[in-house]
C-alpha cells in the first residue's frame, strides 16, 4: 500500500503514524488510540480531530510543527468548508491508521 499524503502549507506530506504520532495524538485529544479510532469508525469527527489526526500524522516530518500551523493550513486549503475534501481526507488519514496496525494473526498464537 503507498503511503498517504497531503498537500498543505505549499509541500506534499506523508501521513505515518508511529508510536510517536499515537502517543501525540493521544495527549492532544486525551483519548486513547481506540477511542480515537472509533470516532472515526462512527464519522464523530470534528475540526479538533481532524486537525490533530492530520498534525500527529506528519509530525515525523518536522518535529517541531505546532498544531495551530497544520490548522491554519487546513483552512487555508478549504477543508472546513469543503464536506468531499474532508472526507477525501479523512479517508488517507484512515488508510494510513490502518497501515499502522497490520492485521493480527489468526492464526490463534498470540506471541504476548
Amino acid at each position: 500500500m503507498a503511503v498517504p499524503t497531503v498537500n498543505l502549507g505549499g509541500r506534499l506530506w506523508h501521513l505515518r503514524f508511529d508510536m510517536n504520532a499515537i502517543a501525540e495524538l493521544e495527549g492532544a485529544l486525551r483519548l486513547t488510540i481506540k477511542e480515537i479510532g472509533g470516532r472515526l469508525m462512527r464519522g464523530k469527527m470534528g475540526a479538533r480531530e481532524v486537525r490533530a489526526l492530520v498534525w500527529a500524522g506528519i509530525l515525523h516530518e518536522a518535529e517541531d510543527l505546532g498544531i495551530r500551523q497544520v490548522g491554519s493550513w487546513l483552512d487555508e486549503a478549504g477543508f472546513l468548508k469543503d464536506i468531499p475534501k474532508r472526507d477525501a481526507l479523512l479517508v488517507k488519514v484512515f488508510e494510513a491508521l490502518v497501515a499502522a496496525f497490520p492485521e493480527q494473526s489468526t492464526d490463534g498464537n498470540d506471541p504476548n
